[in-house]
């Protein structure tokens, strides 16, 4: 039961994941730009999303909205990779730095 637990929450995780990741305050340049290229990402996935139900609100029989879901699914892949390597950038740098106590 656990093993379909864990496949079926697989997606909501590297989802939380990468909005955890764009969370973390940036401690680069190279960090800030990931985190800026993943909001930008994650706007226009959203935005390509709005657009989709619109144009199948309009007309549902169109084939409009196909070329636009993958646009969406790229864009959206860019997001959760983007995220997650700020998230794994930060945590590498909490690791790095000894503890306080």
């Amino acid at each position: 039961m656990k093993a379909i637990l864990d496949i079926v929450l697989f997606p909501i995780g590297v989802f939380l994941e990468a909005i955890v990741g764009l969370l973390y305050p940036a401690r680069s340049g190279k960090m800030r730009k990931r985190r800026r290229w993943a909001l930008i990402s994650l706007a226009g996935c959203i935005g390509v999303l709005g657009t989709i139900a619109i144009l199948a609100a309009m007309d549902p029989d169109s084939l409009a909205p196909a070329p636009l879901a993958a646009v969406a699914l790229i864009l959206m892949l860019t997001f959760l990779v983007l995220g997650k390597m700020c998230a794994d950038e930060a945590e590498a740098e909490d690791d790095k730095k000894p503890d306080s106590c």
